[in-house]
């Protein structure tokens, strides 16, 4: 769909000079708009920042900055990222501080920087960019394009970083990635991802994120824009939080609630402590002896007071107290006077000791001790002790936090200065006392010489923050109240809905209820429900309507009414593919109507309808410190629980008032007076707010109010009419304010946060301070005020100051100040135009690469009277047509296979009649596909189940040749699975997870054999949808709300229904490759001529046995083509007819590499060569599999065997060729005398067997009357004659070289293809992305035309066009014609050597990386 993207504006500006983005993508096809990564536009304006891909121009990828007229910087990749097939790893840096032009602003691909770039303008120094600017960024583009996945997005504000930071090269940096200027990608040098976690620990170590950083996983539809690159500021925990990509959502029931609250963690590092809050709240033990210090002892904690009272009291007995007093001076007292000593800080932690060592008292501080010298004291036999007050005193108490109080009688265990401790303290030698160390109980205790009581309203907590939470709303949907609507899903009926249009009609049919037109006018059909006034409703529902457009809407209400939108507003939608829309209302009586209909011209459809009472918003503040009650909340208006957005939750509050200080602004939370919401010390409050509307007052968030406003306010976070954040504090009946926040993007996620602080009061706009007002006396209410949330009014007195929007996660804790500087917050993006679509989301990203639909090959004529396009979308998993009845359209997907068992889904949504399959829509298998993969321009052979129950086995001329018509016709809603098993030839189908009446065995047509078979999808207009399923898409784009969960036999994949025992997904994890590295089989090498004997070149992993070696400039004189091997030792040269020639171009054939002798062919001093080197079995050894001895060095794990013998003009002599696999080509030349090079290519004989081609010349395919190879097999070829002699082949006394290969799945493709000269030409399906390729047009008469070579070593990046011709000696050319794609190559031009208008094209190709390693893993 276009138009879709994710919006945020940063509230505070962040570092515009220096900063770093990072992100999978994956262009699905080649359209006029552009694929934006990630951007940052001024309002109104042309200027702004952008990273993406230009895929109306080939899909380069391009970095600008654009200041309204011209561009500040800009950089254009020249090579095409056009490979819909694979994901790629896009990273821009920026930084503009940087000495040298070239490091201020660069891109990198697969880890690899482009440096192959045009339009090269680079930024000035220092120059500020839009991105991190107040201004709005984006992911997608606003304006259009739609053309591309993307996922795993980072963006670090500050920091410069590497490709390492993000991926790395498996097992070192092996023969490098896509955008390289070297060659041969394979598993072992594949750039693959680092783990999210691992990343943002690298990130964090090196300055962390800065201020508008983030990390979007978007591996879940409830949130596409949820941001995960810090631990989420959420009350309740997220599902899989803890996971490398975290899963977004909350609980689904509310048991699960109290489990998962997150844990806050606090600044002491570990847990368990106990509360006191200055009010008679202390601990108290009995008189005993181990309480009666008059020796060695040792008594320690760790102290975090939250207020300085005059005395504050940690530990005391009859004769000792250990306190620190309103300046922080730790002071200790004893029964003859006291002493004090250093000062430990408020709102801290801090280990405090107090030692005796015979007559030295030392305090220690966080390890610092200082001698003190209280005056002399005894113990008097036994003592009492209390904790957190002086003994039989209330006026010196403690306010704040004790944890490990420990009491150590008998030992001065720290006896000069120490690292203070960081973890829990530990019963050691002579403990008496070791307790306040329990998260759940504040009596617990390690040791203890007795009870411990409790006094007052001492409490333990996790740490000082769960300790002090007097309020935790997350605003989450808790109900589990049972579904209002009867019959929602309709999987048999439409029972439970009636009619409410005369005319029109109401079906269930393929799980969905339908509402059907019968003339023009809209028809529509309702339900009664019965609600409770005053109680919130949320609703969730799938539509579709038959057509797209502003005529063809579907329409959902709520009213007191039949056909009434009173309660809740008309929902529209005019998508032709399911939508799942969410939204809530409030009930003002007990009878309330939903309707369902369309308007004028459309018929709409409907599932999964649920209409549900929530339950009040909760309080989850007593939970989370594990002691007390939960508050009361009590909703007034119409607030509640909402569905009207995406968050994290899915859900949050909703509050719709007017934003005036009239009647209008009843919405609100009202909270119970309680004494917790007395602030007399610290405090903080947060939330997060989505604002929906500026107020035309300023309008309440959380706080406190009284009657009469004004100075009657306590504490207030307001939204004010300029957008903008400030909070207010009364005290002694005069107000007082942090400032005002930068003004706050409306529809969008904000977290806010107040801290009062000593006497500082502050305002935190997501993390950053944006407003502070020092020396602001605190909070005077003596008396419980109510907190509300959402407006000023409590709902008693009409309505004042109102909030609209949502709120959540609203927490408040008194005494603590939980932020004490700048703090880090997720920056949520807001996703635009994806409504409901929650299929949006794959479950696979770059880690598999599943099948899809190409659009490479976009007119296969399997089928007569194909014509035509479809139009792929929704990640080129669906498939669409419009057009005139009967027109055939064909696709095919991108993996194509020769061996195994394999499986796919498809749906079929028709057009015409609604509710009637049977538009001959149709999915299966084909193989040998015209204009494309490997085939013909016509036939093919497909094997084809129809919605309407008919078939098709067989191509253009026979596709009937099996078919029935009388097999099931399938409804919407139905999954057709597509199996085909290749090793028994049989493919079958199941109709929603039942085996299908039709299936067919072609184990008799030995023509399939060694055929790739791909899926294949038919679309017949009226018009006509087919969605797929091979794995990654177990929604159907939408077209089922509930996702597939069946996995194939090796647990890949998501499928509805399941799959038969043993068959596979296509995907990458699942295909077999023999060769997983074909670089230590083939690869070419580029290297410099020094004309010295020997020169040796080296970079080969493996010792060639076949060299063919080509000059690339000009200027050389007959710099003919070199071929050698290992077994002539000699050279012989592809371009001319003559004899061997006895003298040595390659000189030694060694393990890294070969060398080369003198000479312009090979050696020429500042000559730029190429090599094509191929494996083959090393030494030649004697074959005698044929009637004729030959020599051969055979490989036949890659296909390849170099092959001599001598002739004795016999015909029908066989020769052994030692592949173990009947050859596909082989280039042959008598090597003793004068002849032309001799092609035989498996495909062109398959109507004459004397048909072949000539190296040395530009000959179209012809019959030789010389001789030529037949019947071959996987061990000899038949040397047979022509109608003259057979000296072509087995001449007598006559020597011969062939060079044979055969086909090896994953590493090598030989056959043929036929032209449609356009630029956008043929797709052959290879299995692999090519490292070489040899293309020669072989038909018609009359085009005759060199052969040429390309190689991923001289052009690695696409278009392809440097290319060199074997039939020729002419110097390197540039006619860039061929895309290597991941799976395979595309013809991107006109020219008539490599696409000539229904010519037929003879190919060899061999693979960089095979099509299993093309994505990360």
């Amino acid at each position: 769909m276009a138009n879709e993207y994710l919006k945020r504006t940063p509230t505070s500006s962040g570092n515009r000079k220096i900063w770093t983005f990072s992100c999978w993508a994956k262009i699905t096809g080649i359209t006029a708009t552009d694929l934006v990564l990630f951007g940052a536009y001024r309002t109104g304006t042309s200027q702004g920042d952008d990273i993406f891909f230009r895929v109306g121009t080939g899909g380069a990828l391009r970095f600008t900055t654009y200041n309204g007229s011209s561009y500040e910087a800009d950089i254009l990749d020249n090579a095409y990222k056009r490979d819909g097939a694979s994901w790629i790893h896009v990273m821009a840096v920026a930084n503009t501080t940087a000495s040298t032009d070239i490091d201020k602003w660069h891109l990198y691909v697969n880890g690899v920087r482009i440096t192959d770039t045009s339009n090269n303008t680079y930024p000035s120094a220092n120059l500020q960019t839009n991105i991190n600017n107040l201004v709005q960024h984006y992911i997608g583009a606003p304006t259009g394009g739609d053309a591309g996945q993307i996922t795993d997005l980072f963006f670090i504000d500050g920091q410069a970083l590497t490709p390492e930071v993000f991926g790395f090269n498996k097992d070192g940096y092996g023969s490098v990635s896509v955008g390289s200027t070297t060659t041969n990608d394979f598993r072992n040098g594949q750039w693959v991802p680092r783990n999210p976690r691992e990343i943002k620990n690298s990130i964090n170590a090196t300055g962390g994120f800065g201020v508008n950083g983030f990390y979007l996983p978007m591996n879940d539809s409830s949130n596409f824009g949820a941001d995960f690159h810090t631990t989420p500021n959420s009350i309740i925990k997220l599902k899989g939080e803890n996971l490398p990509q975290p899963r977004n959502g909350a609980p689904d029931t509310t048991d699960a609630y109290v489990s998962e609250l997150r844990q806050e963690e606090g600044t002491l590092g570990f847990d368990g402590v106990v509360k006191f809050d200055g009010s008679d709240d202390y601990l108290s033990l009995a008189d005993n002896a181990d309480f009666s210090f008059d020796g060695d002892f040792t008594i320690e904690a760790f102290v975090y007071p939250t207020a300085f009272n005059s005395f504050n009291t940690i530990f005391s007995t009859e004769n000792l107290d250990f306190k620190f007093i309103s300046s922080g001076a730790v002071r200790i007292y004893t029964s003859g006077g006291s002493n004090t000593t250093g000062t430990i800080s408020l709102n801290r932690w801090s280990h405090i000791a107090v030692v005796r060592q015979g007559s030295t008292f030392k305090v220690y501080i966080n390890g610092n001790g200082e001698t003190v010298t209280p005056p002399a004291f005894t113990g008097d036999g036994s003592s009492a002790a209390e904790i957190g007050r002086k003994i039989r005193n209330t006026s010196e108490e403690l306010t704040g936090f004790i944890s490990n109080l420990r009491v150590i009688k008998g030992t001065a265990l720290y006896t000069s200065n120490f690292t203070a401790p960081t973890e829990p303290l530990t019963n050691v030698t002579n403990t008496k006392l070791l307790c306040c160390n329990s998260s759940t109980s504040a009596t617990a205790s390690t040791v203890t010489p007795g009870t411990i009581t409790v006094n007052g309203d001492v409490s333990a907590s996790r740490n000082e923050l769960t300790g002090s939470i007097v309020l935790a709303v997350p605003g989450i949907s808790t109900s589990t109240s049972a579904n209002l609507i009867t019959n929602g899903h309709f999987d048999v009926t439409s029972a439970g809905w009636n009619l409410g249009t005369a005319t029109g009609q109401l079906r269930a049919q393929g799980g969905e209820l339908q509402v059907i037109r019968v003339s023009t006018n809209g028809t529509y059909c309702y339900q009664q429900i019965t609600t409770e006034a005053g109680k919130r409703y949320t609703v969730s529902f799938d539509t579709r309507s038959s057509q797209s457009g502003s005529s063809y809407i579907t329409k959902f209400q709520v009213g007191t009414t039949i056909n009434g939108a009173d309660l809740l507003s008309r929902i529209d939608t005019d998508s032709t593919t399911m939508v799942h829309h969410t939204a809530s209302f409030t009930a003002t009586g007990t009878t309330a109507y939903v309707t369902l209909g369309s308007n004028y011209t459309a018929n709409s459809f409907w599932d999964n309808i649920v209409v549900k009472q929530e339950d009040a918003p909760k309080d989850y503040s007593a939970d989370i410190r594990g002691n007390g009650s939960n508050k009361i909340l009590t909703p007034v208006g119409a607030t509640g629980v909402g569905y009207e957005l995406g968050n994290y939750y899915g859900n949050a509050l909703v509050f719709g008032n007017d934003g005036t200080n009239g009647s209008g602004n009843t919405d609100v939370i009202n909270i119970p007076t309680s004494s917790d919401f007395v602030f007399s010390n610290n405090w903080t409050m947060e939330c997060w707010l989505y604002p929906k509307a500026a107020p035309s007052v300023s309008a309440m968030i959380v706080g406190q109010w009284q009657s009469g406003g004004g100075t009657n306010r306590n504490v207030e976070l307001v939204f004010n009419t300029s957008r903008q954040l400030l909070c207010y504090l009364n005290s002694n009946n005069a107000n007082y304010n942090t400032g005002t926040s930068p003004a706050l993007e409306l529809n969008q996620w904000h977290h806010a946060a107040v801290v009062y602080s000593g006497t500082d009061f502050t305002l935190y706009l997501n993390g950053v301070r944006v407003g502070i007002r020092p020396s602001t006396p605190a909070a005077t209410n003596t008396a419980a005020i109510p907190f509300l949330i959402g407006s000023e009014s409590d709902g008693s007195n009409g309505g004042d100051y109102g909030f609209d929007g949502h709120i959540q996660d609203v927490r408040v804790y008194k005494g603590v100040a939980k932020y004490k500087g700048g703090f880090d917050v997720p920056k949520p993006f807001t996703p635009i135009n994806f409504v409901g679509q929650n299929w949006r989301q794959l479950p696979v990203t770059y880690k598999d690469n599943f099948a899809t639909l190409t659009d490479l090959s976009k007119n296969p004529t399997v089928m007569s009277g194909a014509r035509g396009t479809i139009a792929l979308s929704e990640a080129n998993l669906t498939s669409e047509v419009n057009g005139t009845t009967g027109d055939n359209r064909e696709v095919i997907g991108n993996i194509s296979v020769r061996s195994g068992k394999w499986y796919y889904e498809a749906t079929f949504e028709p057009g015409g009649t609604a509710g009637n399959a049977g538009n001959s829509d149709g999915a299966g298998w084909v193989c040998d596909h015209g204009f494309g993969y490997n085939g013909t321009s016509a036939g093919g052979f497909c094997i084809l189940a129809r919605d309407n129950g008919s078939t098709v086995i067989g191509n253009a001329s026979s596709r009937h040749d099996d078919a029935q018509n009388s097999f099931e016709r399938f409804n919407t809603g139905d999954v057709l699975g597509c199996a085909i098993d290749l090793e028994t030839r049989v493919a079958s189908y199941y109709l929603n997870g039942n085996l299908y009446e039709f299936s067919h065995n072609f184990s008799g047509r030995s023509d399939l054999d060694d055929q790739d078979f791909s899926p294949f999808i038919l679309n017949r207009t009226q018009p006509g949808t087919v969605r797929v399923n091979f794995g990654q898409n177990p929604t159907f784009s939408g077209a089922f709300t509930t996702a597939g969960t069946y996995t194939d036999s090796n647990g890949k994949g998501l499928f509805k229904y399941q799959p038969p025992e043993g068959f596979l997904a296509l995907c990458g994890s699942n295909l077999e490759t023999p060769i997983d590295d074909p670089s230590k089989h083939f690869q070419s090498v580029v290297y410099d001529g020094t004309a010295l004997v020997g020169n040796k070149i080296t970079g080969l992993k493996f010792k060639p046995d076949f060299v063919w070696i080509k000059s690339r400039q000009g200027g050389v004189s007959n710099s003919f083509h070199s071929l050698n091997d290992s077994v002539r030792d000699a050279r012989v040269f592809s371009n001319d007819a003559g004899a061997e020639d006895t003298f040595r171009d390659v000189m030694s054939y060694d393990d890294n590499g070969f060398s080369v002798n003198y000479g312009t062919y090979v050696n020429n001093g500042g000559g730029s060569y190429v090599a094509w080197c191929w494996k083959g079995g090393g030494d030649a050894v004697k074959n005698n599999d044929g009637t004729i001895e030959s020599r051969i060095s055979a490989n036949p794990t890659a296909g390849f065997s170099i092959v001599t013998w001598t002739g004795d003009g016999v015909n029908n002599r066989t020769i052994g060729h030692g592949l173990g696999k009947r050859p596909s080509l082989i280039l042959s030349k008598r090597r003793n005398s004068s002849q032309s090079w001799y092609v035989w290519v498996d495909d062109l004989t398959e109507t004459t067997l004397n048909n072949g081609m000539t190296l040395n010349t530009t000959a179209v395919v012809t019959t030789f009357s010389y001789g030529n190879f037949t019947s071959l097999n996987d061990t000899t070829m038949t040397l047979t004659s022509g109608a003259s002699n057979i000296t072509n082949v087995n001449g007598r006394s006559d020597t011969y070289v062939a060079y044979c290969w055969s086909e090896i799945e994953g590493y090598s493709k030989i056959g043929t293809y036929t032209g449609n000269g356009n630029a956008d030409g043929p797709f052959v399906y290879c299995g692999f992305k090519p490292a070489f390729l040899m293309v020669k047009i072989t038909d018609p008469v009359g085009q005759e035309r060199d052969w040429h070579i390309y190689d991923s070593t001289r052009e690695p990046n696409n278009p392809v066009g440097y290319n060199l011709r074997p039939s020729s000696s002419v110097e390197e050319y540039n006619e860039p014609g061929f895309d290597f794609l991941s799976n395979g190559f595309k013809v991107r031009s006109t020219y008539v050597f490599s696409n000539y208008n229904t010519g037929t094209f003879m190919f060899m190709a061999f693979a960089e990386s095979p099509f299993k390693y093309a994505n990360a893993k």
